[in-house]
């Protein structure tokens, strides 16, 4: 059984497992990768900023959004190989909107000088640290 996959040069007809590692491909770039940089994102910028290291609405908001836009950007062209094009466009919505949500959250954060409450926080935090690990 062939079915036809929609490329950028063109509709070209491939065997349903190079779809699937296509698919595959997408689940890890989109989801896995896309995910993993929120993550480390989110939790660099709170602990930079002397911020608890919870995930908060906002967080899980944009995690909440990449997880969508893998499931768009995959299980779309799945069940409906023909609207392929019309799949990847929320997908990369949703992806951006992760992002834009972000930098409105941790954009002030990350650009206005930290508060001397959490300078000291960090310096005990440091000192605690360096009692534990004497190398």
């Amino acid at each position: 059984m062939k079915r036809t996959v929609r490329i950028a040069s063109g509709q070209v007809d491939t065997p349903p497992r190079i779809a699937l590692w296509a698919l595959a491909i997408h689940t890890f770039t989109v989801g896995v990768i896309g995910t993993a940089i929120i993550a480390m994102i989110t939790r660099t910028a709170r602990a930079h900023t002397g911020r608890e290291l919870v995930a908060g609405k906002v967080e899980v908001a944009c995690y909440g959004l990449f997880i969508l836009a893998t499931l768009v950007r995959v299980l779309g062209p799945w069940l409906a190989p023909q609207f392929t094009m019309a799949w990847i466009y929320p997908s990369g919505l949703c992806w951006a909107a992760a992002l834009v949500l972000y930098c409105v959250r941790y954009g002030a954060w990350l650009v206005l000088p930290v508060s001397m409450a959490s300078r000291v926080e960090e310096l005990v935090l440091l000192e605690a640290a360096s009692k534990r690990d004497p190398s």
